[in-house]
C-alpha cells in the first residue's frame, strides 16, 4: 500500500492595481460604512389624509415580451396621520399570485411591519411559494426573513439596523437540499447547505457548509470559515474532502489599495 504525504503549494501573490483616476475600491467601501447606509429621516407629516377602502380590477391583460393577464386584483389602504395601513393588496395572474399586508409609522424610529405571500406558475418554477417577512424599525432593528418552498426549498433569516454606521448585520441561511435543474432528473445538489454571517461590514464572520454530488463530480463536503471587513477578506479555511482526501486552503483578499490575495494550498490524501 503506497502512502500519500500531504503536499503543500503557495500560490503566488496576484495584484490588480486600480486605474490612476479610480478611487481604491478600499478607500470607496470604507467611506459608504463610515456613516450610516440609511441616512436621517424626518418625520412625514402628510398634508391629506387617504384611504381608499376597495379598488378592484378584473381580467386586465398586459401584452409584452410575455403576456401577463389579471384575472383579479384587491387594493385596501389608508394613510392617517402619518400611519401608512395596507389592508389587503391581493394579484391573482396566469403567471402567479401575490398577498400582502401590513403597516408603517412614518415618525420616530418608522416601525414596520409587513407580510408578502405568493405562489409562482412559471417555468422552471412553478409551484414555488414565497414567503416574506420584515418587522421591527427601519431606525432601530430591522429583522426579515424570507421562505422558500418548492422548487427552491431555503429559509433565510436575518436582521439589520440600518441607521448605524459599519450596517450590523447578522444573516443565516439553511436548505435541506438545493438542486439543478429544478425539473426532471438532478444534475447537481447541495445538501444541508448552512450560511451564516454574523457581525457587521467592518468586522465579521462568515462560516458555510454543505456536501455536494453531482454527474461528473465526485461527493464532497465543503466548509469555509472566514473573517472580513471593508477592505480585507481572511479564509481561515476552506475545505473541500472528497476521494478520501482533503484539499485546504488558506488565504487573503485584500483591495485596501490595489486588489491582491495570496493563500496556501494543501493536499492531503489525494494522488495528484
Amino acid at each position: 500500500e503506497m502512502g500519500i504525504r500531504p503536499r503543500e503549494e503557495i500560490v503566488e501573490p496576484k495584484i490588480q492595481n486600480p486605474q490612476p483616476e479610480e478611487k481604491p475600491l478600499g478607500e470607496t467601501l470604507k467611506d459608504l460604512f463610515s456613516k450610516p447606509v440609511l441616512p436621517e429621516m424626518t418625520d412625514v407629516h402628510l398634508p391629506l389624509n387617504l384611504n381608499i377602502e376597495e379598488f378592484k380590477g378584473e381580467q386586465l391583460r398586459l401584452t409584452g415580451d410575455t403576456d401577463l393577464t389579471v384575472f383579479n386584483m384587491l387594493l385596501k389602504v389608508s394613510s392617517i396621520d402619518g400611519n401608512m395601513k395596507l389592508d389587503a393588496l391581493d394579484i391573482d395572474t396566469n403567471q402567479g399570485s401575490v398577498n400582502a399586508s401590513g403597516n408603517a409609522l412614518l415618525r420616530d424610529n418608522w416601525p414596520v411591519d409587513i407580510t408578502l405571500n405568493s405562489a409562482l406558475n412559471i417555468d422552471p418554477l412553478k409551484g414555488e411559494k414565497v414567503k416574506v417577512k420584515v418587522g421591527g424599525a427601519l431606525r432601530e432593528k430591522l429583522e426579515f426573513g424570507v421562505n422558500l418552498s418548492g422548487p427552491v426549498d431555503m429559509v433565510l433569516r436575518g436582521q439589520t439596523q440600518l441607521a448605524e454606521a459599519g450596517l450590523p448585520l447578522n444573516l443565516e441561511v439553511v436548505s435541506k437540499q438545493l438542486y439543478w435543474p429544478f425539473t426532471g432528473e438532478k444534475q447537481f445538489q447541495a445538501d444541508d447547505l448552512k450560511l451564516k454571517l454574523s457581525g457587521k461590514m467592518t468586522d465579521y464572520t462568515l462560516s458555510f457548509r454543505t456536501a455536494v454530488k453531482g454527474q461528473g463530480v465526485p461527493p464532497a463536503d465543503i466548509t469555509l470559515d472566514a473573517k472580513g471587513n471593508e477592505l480585507q477578506v481572511n479564509l481561515d479555511k476552506l475545505t473541500v474532502a472528497a476521494l478520501e482526501g482533503k484539499t485546504e486552503l488558506t488565504a487573503l483578499l485584500d483591495w485596501q489599495q490595489a486588489i491582491s490575495w495570496r493563500g496556501e494550498l494543501k493536499l492531503t490524501g489525494i494522488n495528484t
